[in-house]
């Protein structure tokens, strides 16, 4: 980093460092972002339990019931939410420790600065923003779209991640 040292030990960003990597302010985001991650993952996790409760208390029959389709489907859909919410927290997870380290805000793939402002709106981000436009081109096509990226299931800050149209636009149905 480019900063001043005005005591030891306390770097000072410069004009040319958009955030201090290491700052209290993303080290307070990572640690808020965490909190949701792992509020996210035992939510998740109950919905699991609840589908597959429901399932087994019902007695239904997958392969002889009209909504045994319907059952199957919402406990994919329950397993791969909380699959996607438990890479959420690993991603977290992993930013913590990329701090610890003295790494944390350093792109993966060209080794520049990631931006303060990016860091802001994802903090557990590997990459720059031109790094990250890379990457997104190269994904695979499946059948005539992408593939979805992992954040494809986050919801902006501020917005209600429970509200019906959300739950929608997360299952890609109208």
């Amino acid at each position: 980093m480019s900063g001043r040292q005005s005591r030891v030990g306390d770097e000072v960003p410069s004009a040319h460092d958009p955030e201090p990597v290491g700052s209290t302010l993303l080290s307070d985001l990572l640690i808020t972002e965490r909190q949701r991650a792992v509020v996210e993952v035992a939510r998740r996790r109950c919905e699991l339990e609840a589908v597959a409760a429901s399932s087994t208390v019902e007695g239904r029959d997958d392969e002889h019931d009209p909504d045994g389709a319907t059952v199957a489907f919402e406990h994919s859909l329950a397993a791969g939410l909380l699959t996607h919410a438990v890479a959420d927290l690993a991603m977290v997870d992993a930013a913590l420790g990329r701090m610890s380290a003295g790494t944390y805000g350093r792109c993966d793939d060209c080794g520049d600065a990631i931006p303060g402002e990016r860091l802001a709106a994802r903090p557990a981000a590997l990459t720059c923003v031109e790094c990250a436009s890379v990457r997104e081109e190269r994904r695979p096509v499946r059948v005539g779209r992408t593939v979805p990226s992992h954040d494809a299931h986050r919801v902006a800050p501020g917005s209600d991640s429970n509200s019906p149209q959300h739950e929608r636009d997360r299952r890609g149905t109208s």
